[in-house]
């Protein structure tokens, strides 16, 4: 999403580009009807792209230079399919200044802005070339590239009804934002500036259906990365992936400056609530007061507080304090309490978990180490042999999120009988997964419930073979082809349904659609086993 929200606000930018070219234009013509020629003339030459203006320029002299369109639509580049248009415009600039060589936007007004962004497989959208980013032509040296942010200074934007839609083919995200109103107050490196926001929008990927709407007060200074929100409210309401979802989140302050960098947030409040079928998830997190910059940090203690009821219930409680230290080297403790219930036929199924652990992170590259994860996992159920589970909890875990790395180690105790777990993940839009279970000796029928056997057995009934050709039902495999999965599992001594087995080795792989069990090799009964098992979702074969 963010993104998709960053290449929007260029298409609109592009869009207030082809509006001064107009205006500076119309100021040197002062003849409306000439004008307009000498605009479509000048995007076409520019550009290749076919400006279209309905009705003649009107122009505005004193007290600011200013010009009003009606529809004006914009094709894509060397083509007639339209890529942008506007059902109605209005841009002034300060005229002092512009006779001195100088472009001060006084106001920007866009009314019924519909723009369609595509972003293809080579990384280029279909608007890098308004903003300079396509090939230079043979002729024209390339300029020198700047990471310097352009000035400006705008005396304000209104946009009202207005849609955009974002799709990048290598992503596969395909977002559209609809009933758009943005109203802002001065535009400026450095000016505090009032922000209200309203639009709705609708997703395939991600799938996300709602209404947002956020006001506030904005100041921000683009070349140092600072960003700054003061009096905040926003709200959503709609659903994200097939889940209803109402959200609200406020903040007395909240600072960012990513170059640095700063974070400082004091009385922010987050409150969700989630909706599926009978269940509810609702969380409530509090930010009190939190500053972090380059050479201290502070906090007071961070809490969340996340609850589910249906069928099945879960309370839990989140909470991060004695955070010290600095961006780049910070210290803090967290600790986990979760207690839930899940009501079945044979009786309610109940558990708690209680973890802490030390937490070291790096806010200048994401980086988040959870060395010490210790803690406890018990589980009550009266349809298990064991009626009641503990668990031992030992480990740790580490996240790199600019790196999209995601690893853990945990060590626990079943029966007195030691097993570890080890993972691994890269890349969050298609992961790649490792794992490594390792067990000394592991009953499952401890674990499970026992499978009801009739006290009486029917004699067995012969199929036909006709009818047994239609009961054989195609597994659905299609699952294989979103994952990449590659792991091992060694179990020394292994009970399942009375079934006894020993040196238990397994290998597991899933490329492509495919998934592969080898090897796969058990000591049974004073023999051995060996083989292997494959399923592709590509011909749905087993």
């Amino acid at each position: 999403m963010p993104r998709a929200v960053k290449w929007i606000l260029v298409a609109a930018a592009s869009l207030v580009g082809v509006l001064v070219i107009a205006i500076v234009i119309a100021y040197a013509l002062f003849d409306s009807a000439a004008a307009k020629r000498k605009v479509i003339d000048e995007v076409a030459q520019r550009t290749g792209r076919t400006l279209v203006i309905e009705g003649d320029l009107g122009l505005s002299v004193f007290p600011t230079l200013g010009v009003t369109l009606g529809k004006t639509t914009l094709s894509e580049p060397r083509s007639q399919t339209v890529a942008a248009s506007i059902e109605r415009a209005k841009l002034s600039v300060a005229l002092w200044p512009l006779m001195r060589k100088q472009v001060q936007v006084d106001r920007v007004v866009l009314d019924g802005v519909t723009t369609t962004l595509v972003r293809g497989r080579d990384g280029k959208t279909n608007f890098d070339d308004l903003l300079g980013k396509g090939s230079a032509p043979a002729n024209e040296p390339e300029s020198p590239k700047s990471s310097a942010p352009p000035a400006f200074d705008i005396a304000g934007v209104e946009i009202t009804r207005s849609a955009f839609k974002y799709r990048d083919v290598v992503a596969g995200t395909d977002v559209a934002l609809s009933n758009v109103n943005i109203k802002t107050g001065r535009l400026a490196n450095g000016v505090k500036t009032p922000l209200d926001v309203s639009l709705h929008i609708e997703g395939k990927q991600p799938a996300v259906n709602g209404d947002l709407r956020a006001k506030g007060n904005l100041q921000f200074e683009l070349a140092a990365q600072r960003y700054a929100f003061e009096s905040f409210d926003a709200t959503w309401k709609g659903r994200v992936a097939e889940r209803g979802l109402d959200a609200e989140v406020s903040a007395d302050a909240l600072r960012l400056a990513l170059a640095e960098p700063t974070y400082a947030a004091k009385d922010v409040k987050l409150v969700v609530k989630s909706a599926q079928g009978v269940e509810t998830m609702a969380i409530d997190a509090r930010v009190p007061d939190l500053n972090i910059t380059p050479s201290t940090a502070n906090a007071k203690q961070i809490r969340a507080n996340i609850t589910l009821t249906g069928t099945r219930t879960v309370d839990a409680d989140v909470r991060i304090d004695q955070a010290s230290g600095n961006a780049k080297a910070l210290t803090a403790q967290v600790a986990l309490d979760a207690k839930g219930s899940e009501k079945r036929a044979n009786g309610e199924r109940r558990f708690t978990v209680a973890l802490k652990t030390p937490l070291a992170a790096d806010l200048t590259t994401l980086a988040f180490d959870l060395a010490k994860l210790a803690g406890n996992v018990e589980i009550e159920d009266p349809a298990l042999p064991m009626k009641k589970l503990a668990l031992p909890i030992n480990g740790q875990l580490k996240a790199e999120v600019k790196a999209e790395r995601i690893a853990g180690a945990f060590d626990t105790r079943f029966e007195n009988s030691p097993a570890t777990f080890k993972f691994n993940v890269a890349g969050f839009t298609k992961p790649r997964i490792g794992f490594d279970l390792n067990a000394q000796s592991l009953d499952i029928d401890k674990l499970a419930p026992p499978t009801p056997q009739s006290t009486t057995a029917a004699p067995a009934k012969s199929t036909p073979p006709s009818e047994a050709a239609k009961a054989d039902t195609p597994v659905d495999l299609s699952a294989l082809k979103t994952i990449d999965v590659d792991g091992k599992v060694r179990i020394g001594n292994l009970v399942a349904r009375g079934i006894k087995a020993s040196n238990l080795n397994l290998g597991l792989a899933v490329r492509q659609g495919e998934a592969r069990i080898a090897p796969f090799s058990l000591a049974l009964y004073g023999g051995t086993a060996e083989g292997t098992m494959s399923a592709n979702a590509n011909n749905n074969r087993i």
